[in-house]
């Protein structure tokens, strides 16, 4: 991967600890290449994207400590069918799907319970890593739900138990060196998602 300099949290913001932030949110900035640097409330940040970059609005907000957390929020129809539902009628499968999650398995227990209820749904999500294969980690985040997984330039299918109407959380764990770049597949066809950091999130309404 093409080495791209990144920002501590601290550098962004110039000497010494940032202060704690309110919630602030930033209008849309149509990320086409390269990068766009955004501020907020004095503090600078980079949202980095590849050639098919989304528009996206960011919000700074505290993570109670002194480091700030970056959420990149995604409007859903920016990348329609990111999550594909799975029929209802999946009940009679839900042990085979249950098994394919990436949670311990003090969890699955509930999670098959609750599909069972009907109260909670699965969808599927294809993800890789856009640029070099150098061992990024995400999680994927939803219901309560977390999992963590290694994208590689194979797309790879994950099932995603999730609430109606809620959203998904994809947030960096691990990067393998100039940033965390991720694709994944919509509607639209594949389209790179803006570059993370480690602990920076994109949020994703589901529809």
């Amino acid at each position: 991967m093409p080495s791209q300099q990144k920002q501590t949290g601290s550098e962004r913001a110039g000497a010494g600890e940032p202060g704690l932030l309110g919630t602030q949110r930033l209008r849309p900035a149509h990320i086409l290449g390269g990068s766009t640097s955004l501020a907020v409330a004095g503090i600078a940040f980079m949202v980095w994207s590849g050639s098919d970059g989304l528009p996206a609005s960011a919000l700074m907000s505290s993570a109670g400590s002194a480091q700030s957390v970056k959420v990149v929020y995604v409007d859903a129809e920016d990348v329609p069918g990111i999550m594909t539902r799975l029929p209802s009628d999946i009940k009679i499968r839900n042990d085979k799907v249950v098994s394919q999650l990436h949670v311990p398995e003090s969890q699955k227990s509930y999670i098959k319970s609750e599909l069972d209820k009907g109260r909670m749904r699965v969808g599927s999500i294809s993800v890789w890593d856009s640029m070099a294969e150098d061992g990024d980690e995400i999680r994927l985040s939803a219901a309560g739900i977390d999992q963590v997984v290694r994208i590689a330039h194979t797309p790879r299918t994950y099932m995603v138990p999730h609430f109606p109407g809620g959203t998904i959380r994809i947030s960096g764990t691990r990067d393998g060196g100039g940033g965390i770049t991720l694709g994944v597949r919509t509607m639209l066809g594949p389209v790179h998602l803006p570059h993370l950091a480690v602990g920076e999130i994109l949020e994703i309404p589901l529809q």
